[in-house]
């Protein structure tokens, strides 16, 4: 395996290189395989540079002068965080409507006559349980 130099604070030290092909590619841990160090830590701090309208950077500068965040990007990394929540939760209740509709899919269909008396049995128990109507 291939291995290069890489700065540090202290000096130099050694870096093992992914194999070819490998840049970029999701890692089970989390974060993309970076070619050098094999994945980025999702604690890893990134500086990238983004546009907003002038409303969206109006309402991250209101929020800030609020106090209710520090600054711009921690209303971006907020931002960022509830939509991945909401990318989360909304695979869950895809993954759980599967599940509902292949359980529902093995099984049996009921006739419409076994329907309709399946239901004047739970109606007749009701008016047992109650008593005659007045």
């Amino acid at each position: 395996m291939k291995t290069r130099l890489m700065p540090k604070r202290n000096g130099w030290r050694q870096r093992r290189l992914s194999p070819p092909g490998t840049i970029g590619v999701p890692n089970p841990q989390g974060g993309l395989t970076d070619g050098a160090t094999g994945c980025y830590p999702t604690s890893m701090t990134v500086k990238p540079s983004v546009s907003l309208t002038d409303a969206q950077y109006t309402f991250a500068l209101e929020m800030v002068a609020q106090g209710r965040y520090a600054s711009v990007s921690a209303v971006l990394q907020q931002g960022l965080e509830l939509l991945r929540n909401q990318a989360e939760a909304e695979e869950l209740e895809t993954a759980a409507l599967r599940a509902l509709l292949a359980s529902r899919a093995r099984e049996t269909v009921m006739d419409a006559a076994a329907f309709e008396a399946r239901i004047g049995a739970m109606i007749d128990e009701r008016r047992r349980a109650f008593g005659p109507a007045s």
